[in-house]
């Protein structure tokens, strides 16, 4: 393991280097670095809902970048991001606000903490020397592990710490006194409510790990591990709140409910021409202008989409075959994840030359865009196997129950990566966001391939044996 953690953080902070991004121009990274720099900067006024509007002509809106909002109209639309710029503000207090390094090497420190975790969900869920062995194959040479540090956004620190906190929800179970279990399951989803501010679908994460607590509990029928795990989800829950009322009572603004939940939705079914479907478009913006940012208008305007979409895919059932199938393909299928494309979605100091060159765009993308595919197909084939291989191995230990921890882990990993296919299913797009659920598939791929050399070893063995007899 310390082999690893070691080559993984070398690996993403040579690539980071060799990128050399002095700029971002990922839209909401622009947006957050933009309102986290203005908190650091005590420039208050920024928040103004008459800051830089459209119709002002003065200097100072003048050389804004137009594709920016002013962070009010910004955390008017999208509330809910005042949790990620946290993180902005963080970084930006240490090593400035714009300093795009910074944040990729805390990225880095991130993702290496997300292999450790992930080792330790591969320990619990049974893997022996050889299935760890795998996992390590499978993670290193996992290339969209590698680069996804470069993509200056919160995606990989919340990923990361999301799942520590699991992991803690997870040794609770083994805990041998009973405040003791108590304690670490209040700490398990604090530290995932954590996760959660950073990024908001996360919450996934954590109702997969009620979901282990509820089969766990029916399983032992130690109640108050359930009672207490529904009170600190609660907990955890209203403690993503705080970051809007934070910034709302320093800024001394109402940013209001923003866009609804379904808005995501509307784009996640949405048809757009030139691009893949349900990706993002400009649909739920135009209707928060159109609406004045009236929440109850906004959630009816994007009900009456869905249930239009849904009917038209009812009656056209070719089409709507033709349609998830390839908004799916986008998302789960591209084997880079789009990490090829946001680690050079900026300017580089080096002007992409040398290895960023050679594997983004030059004679090495090709070959590398078929050795992901590869990898790819291989990890989703390895992960089938171990969950295969998990659910015969729960109905030959009927008369011998599993550890709490096992069953919570195993469950866990399923439930979570299948939440987060079925939400994606009908959410907004993207491979990017796709990766962190993609990674789940690690330890039940090693579990797979640990499977498949036991199957191997005693296929062997008994053939000698069969041949010695003979």
């Amino acid at each position: 393991m310390l082999f690893l953690l070691v080559f993984v953080t070398i690996a993403q902070v040579l690539w980071i280097a060799a990128a050399a991004l002095t700029t971002y121009n990922y839209p909401d990274s622009q947006s957050l670095i933009d309102g986290a720099d203005a908190l650091l900067s005590g420039d208050i006024a920024r928040y103004s809902p008459d800051f830089c509007l459209p119709t002002d002509q003065s200097e100072l809106c003048a050389a804004r970048p137009h594709a920016v909002p002013s962070p009010h109209a910004y955390f008017s639309y999208y509330p809910f991001q005042t949790g990620p710029m946290l993180w902005y503000v963080f970084a930006g207090a240490i090593f400035g606000s714009h300093n795009i390094i910074a944040f990729q090497i805390l990225n880095a420190f991130a993702i290496t903490g997300l292999v450790a975790a992930l080792w330790r969900l591969g320990t619990l869920i049974g893997l022996d020397d050889a299935g760890h062995a795998a996992l390590a194959t499978l993670l290193a040479t996992c290339v969209p592990l590698l680069m996804f540090a470069t993509f200056v956004y919160p995606n990989a620190v919340g990923f990361s710490i999301t799942v520590t906190g699991v992991v803690l929800i997870t040794q609770a179970f083994r805990a041998q006194h009973t405040w003791s279990c108590i304690l670490m399951l209040v700490a398990g989803f604090l530290v995932c409510g954590i996760g959660v501010i950073l990024k908001s679908t996360f919450i996934i994460l954590m109702l997969a790990a009620i979901i282990g607590i509820v089969l766990v509990v029916i399983a032992n029928r130690k109640w108050w591990q359930g009672a207490a795990a529904i009170v600190s989800f609660g907990a955890a829950y209203m403690l993503t709140k705080l970051p809007l009322r934070v910034i709302e009572h320093i800024t001394h603004q109402d940013f209001g409910k923003g866009m609804p939940m379904l808005s995501w939705i509307t784009l996640g079914l949405n048809e757009r021409e030139g691009t893949m479907p349900g990706w993002w478009t400009g649909i739920p913006l135009h209707t928060f202008h159109q609406t004045h940012g009236d929440y109850e208008q906004q959630s009816q305007v994007a009900k009456d989409f869905v249930m239009e979409r849904m009917q038209h895919f009812t009656h056209n059932p070719g089409e709507a075959m033709d349609f998830f199938s390839e908004k799916l393909a986008s998302e789960w299928a591209e084997p880079t994840f789009m990490t090829s494309v946001y680690s050079q979605l900026g300017s580089s100091a080096h002007g992409f030359t040398g290895l960023p060159e050679w594997l983004l765009s030059g004679t090495g993308a090709a070959r590398l865009t078929t050795y992901e595919n590869v990898s790819q197909t291989v990890l989703y084939a390895l992960a089938l196997t171990g969950v295969i291989a998990m659910l015969i191995s729960v109905v030959r230990s009927a008369a011998r129950p599993m550890e709490d921890a096992t069953v919570f882990a195993r469950t866990f990993l399923c439930a979570a990566f299948l939440g987060g296919f079925l939400c994606y299913l009908f959410w907004e797009a993207k491979g990017i966001y796709t990766l962190p659920f993609y990674l789940l598939l690690f330890p039940l791929a090693a579990y797979g391939m640990q499977t498949i050399m036991r199957a191997t070893h005693q296929g062997v063995a008994r053939i000698r044996g069969r041949r010695e007899q003979a």
